[in-house]
């Protein structure tokens, strides 16, 4: 019968003897012996067709792979490129903006305002939207001049041309500046990026009662609702608003669900106003019901603080009293060892006067 010899790929190895020497004792790799049939034939040409198939899909894995690897390179230094071009061109804006800002420095209205700002001299309640100041030049003043002024109460921006660029100084004052109450920032052309640095500073900001925001794009025109959701976040954990202006944003039923989650956790805010955006009512009913807690949460806080003056103003009120009342006692006693005293000093004086007129009679009859 004839067979057919399979040999493995292992090499013929000679056996060495006891000091290492080689022998004529060759080790060969194992072989296979199989009849010589037309079954067998089938099978061992299907075996080989498979295992050339094997290396051939081995092959275009392995080709593949390094294309792959190729193309990443390619994008992480594209990418790279990319991230170099965008700092080159982000040093370059800055260096631009630098250079504008030195030179709007130059003019003295701005001098003037921005001493006034750092000095405190500002009146409370202060509007930059209605002075001839470039769009550069309000964002030095709210960047150097308001960061940390005490004086005013009360701020417009609105309509004062600031830009995405500008947004995150705003939010940055809004951090630091503890004694702003109320910022008007209505008509603004805000985005993404400044409602992310508005949540951060909403998040710490606990002095800021009143924020207007109206038609401020922070929505992208109706585009983009991440804007709007960022600042519900920042909404979330603030304890200090109570009145926003969102009128005009394009906040649609996105938006709205992010307002609901805010003010599920939010107790403070009492007025929210979102007309003209592109809410569902079921949505204006949710907030409106919200709100609604809200502001009976907060009447009863004022009630529970107005009958806590009172009880304090009943507290001084019998404080003062009984303060009169020791006072009086004070003076009384007071007044009693006054009068002791001046008996003891008068009756001192008398013996005094006493004795001298007897020692001069005793005189005289010598």
């Amino acid at each position: 019968m004839e067979v057919d010899v399979l040999q493995s790929a292992a090499l013929n190895v000679p056996l060495r003897g006891k000091d290492n020497e080689t022998t004529d004792v060759i080790l060969r790799g194992v072989v296979e012996v199989f009849p010589q049939t037309a079954e067998m034939k089938r099978l061992l040409a299907k075996r080989l067709e498979l295992e050339q198939q094997q290396r051939e899909e081995e092959e275009e894995r392995r080709r593949l792979e390094l294309k792959e690897e190729m193309e990443r390179q390619k994008r992480e230094e594209d990418l790279k490129k990319l991230k170099q071009q965008r700092k080159k061109q982000r040093d370059i804006e800055e260096r631009k903006r630098m250079e504008e800002e030195m030179k709007n420095r130059e003019d003295d209205n701005l001098s003037r305002v921005l001493q006034m700002c750092l000095e405190n001299e500002t009146p409370a309640e202060t509007s930059f939207s209605g002075l001839a100041f470039t769009q550069v030049q309000i964002r030095v003043l709210v960047r150097d001049g308001l960061a940390f002024n005490r004086s005013i109460v009360a701020l417009d921006l609105s309509r004062a041309g600031l830009t995405e660029e500008d947004g995150p100084s705003v939010a940055q004052m809004l951090k630091s500046n503890k004694a702003l109450v109320a910022l008007d920032l209505e008509g603004n052309h805000f985005g993404l990026a400044s409602a992310k640095a508005f949540r951060k500073a909403l998040e710490v900001n606990d002095t800021l009662r009143s924020l207007n925001v109206e038609n401020c794009s922070f929505t992208c025109r109706g585009d983009e609702q991440s804007g709007v959701v960022e600042l519900a976040k920042g909404l979330r954990l603030n304890k200090g608003l109570r009145n926003l202006n969102l009128r005009n944003n394009q906040i649609d039923d996105e938006g709205g669900d992010a307002l609901i989650d805010a003010l599920s956790a939010n107790r403070t805010l009492t007025q929210l106003d979102v007309s003209f955006n592109d809410l569902s009512i079921e949505l204006l009913r949710e907030l409106h019901e919200l709100l609604n807690r809200n502001q009976a949460l907060f009447i009863q806080v004022k009630k529970h603080e107005k009958r806590e003056r009172e009880d304090m103003r009943h507290e001084e009120e019998l404080m003062r009293i009984y303060l009169m009342h020791v006072e009086a006692r004070r003076i009384m006693v007071e007044g009693a060892e006054r009068r002791r005293i001046a008996r003891e000093k008068a009756y001192e004086d008398r013996k005094a006067m006493m004795s001298r007129k007897k020692k001069g009679k005793g005189k005289k009859k010598k």
